[in-house]
């Protein structure tokens, strides 16, 4: 399958938000069938858990089957039937198995401006609908797609993500149809909420069946209030399996959303959803980006205080390694190991700290930073350097470090890394 050019656009600018659904945990839990199946056997009553059973069995029980059985299931437990989800949906990490860690780290590593989901197990943790949740998803404070959160850790916190029907920890989840008109209907805000990321967001599903009525209006009212035409880019995408020609056709020219098909090879096979997910962490996690980028690549670091630089040291490295190359990075204490390491071997990229240094008549304060740049410049070493220093005095250093020869002047990682990227990424402006 072809990743759409215009999906990785608008992730790398912070104008999609991905919308998950059920099909994305079952590899970690349970189908909607086998689910009410299990809470059947918890109901007492004989007579209601065959009723349970009865709507739910079946060559292919529709969605308004299940919803049934959820509320009689929910009616026939009462007290006992939160403490029942629980334990089904808090999801046991050491059981995990490695492709459900592989497929929630793509999930947390795609620079998304949110990850809305309808699901309340503990796989994805995030915040249950409220107005403090919201105002970060509708006015951003700006989107960073080399923002640290999309790639600091061995589990990145992700993009910020909100629980529509709730949370197993956190409780008042909707899991039958008087939950959820309870959540439609006594909290407005909510419908006000998805209406303004449908209409502002690219929206991206996945795991997601389209059997919701109320989501589904929602979104024919928005397609309706924004005139979408078939001419035009898709507002949403939805990676979907076993999805015939036609079909596609009919959302792409009257729901305004691509679909992104997948063969299950007969319903056994759903690798193809992991296949997606992991070209597009590929094209759009800042870290395998850089680590494509810096494979092959030599790097000088001047800094007589390495301990300063172990953060960046490895993460650099480890992402090239991650990407299938090195990346070697050399130290150096001073301007002049510098200058020596520079007439010796052949550099891609020179990082350096600012530095103070005396100038020989004491009355001017020079640099380390611009006493390198200078040398470097009167011997035609002509290799990018990035001076990497404190916040304090920031202003003054940046324009004298720039005036120097310095290709960027950076205090934040994040910078750094986003920098260094913009320097090798072949036909893109740096600065």
């Amino acid at each position: 399958m072809d990743l759409p050019e215009a999906l990785v656009e608008d992730i790398e600018g912070g104008r999609c938000v991905a919308f998950v659904g059920s099909g994305f945990s079952v590899p970690a839990f349970f189908s909607w069938r086998r689910l009410l199946e299990i809470l059947a056997g918890r109901v007492p009553d004989a007579a209601r858990r065959a009723e349970v059973l009865a709507l739910v069995e079946g060559e292919s029980p529709s969605a308004r089957n299940f919803e049934a059985a959820a509320q009689l299931v929910q009616d026939a437990r009462q007290d006992a039937f939160e403490d029942d989800l629980r334990e089904l949906f808090t999801p046991r990490w050491d059981a995990l198995s490695e492709g459900m860690h592989r497929r929630l780290r793509w999930l947390r590593g795609i620079p998304f401006s949110a990850i809305l989901t309808t699901n309340i197990d503990g796989l994805l943790r995030g915040e249950t609908p409220r107005p403090d949740a919201y105002v970060p998803v509708l006015r951003p404070a700006g989107h960073r797609w080399w923002d640290e959160r999309f790639w600091d850790g061995d589990r990145p916190e992700g993009p910020r993500t909100i629980k529509l029907h709730g949370d197993i920890d956190q409780g008042d989840f909707v899991f039958s149809r008087r939950d959820y008109r309870r959540r439609l209907y006594e909290t407005p805000s909510y419908m006000t909420f998805l209406r303004a990321v449908f209409s502002t967001r690219t929206v991206l599903y996945m795991g997601f069946s389209f059997t919701d009525e109320y989501l589904n209006e929602v979104r024919s009212e928005v397609l309706s209030m924004l005139g979408h035409r078939s001419t035009e880019r898709p507002i949403a995408y939805a990676l979907v399996a076993d999805v015939s020609p036609e079909i596609a056709r009919y959302y792409a020219h009257h729901e305004g959303i691509e679909i992104i098909p997948f063969d299950t090879r007969g319903g056994t096979d759903f690798s193809g959803f992991d296949d997606f997910l992991q070209r597009l962490y590929e094209r759009t996690n800042p870290r395998h980006l850089l680590g494509k980028l810096l494979a092959g690549r030599r790097l000088l670091w001047l800094d007589p205080n390495p301990p300063n630089n172990v953060f960046g040291e490895r993460l650099l490295g480890e992402a090239a390694v991650e990407a299938g190359g090195e990346c070697p990075i050399h130290r150096v204490d001073t301007w002049e190991e510098a200058l020596a390491r520079l007439g010796e071997q052949r550099f891609d990229l020179v990082i350096t700290h600012w530095g103070h240094e005396a100038a020989r008549d004491q009355k001017l304060s020079g640099s380390v930073a611009e006493k390198l740049l200078d040398e470097m410049h009167a011997r035609r070493l002509r290799v990018p350097v990035v001076v990497f220093a404190a916040y304090a005095f920031a202003d003054e250093n940046k324009a004298r470090a720039l005036r120097a020869g310095a290709v960027a002047y950076t205090f934040s990682w994040s910078r750094l890394f986003q920098t260094i990227a913009d320097i090798f990424r072949p036909g893109t402006e740096t600065g």
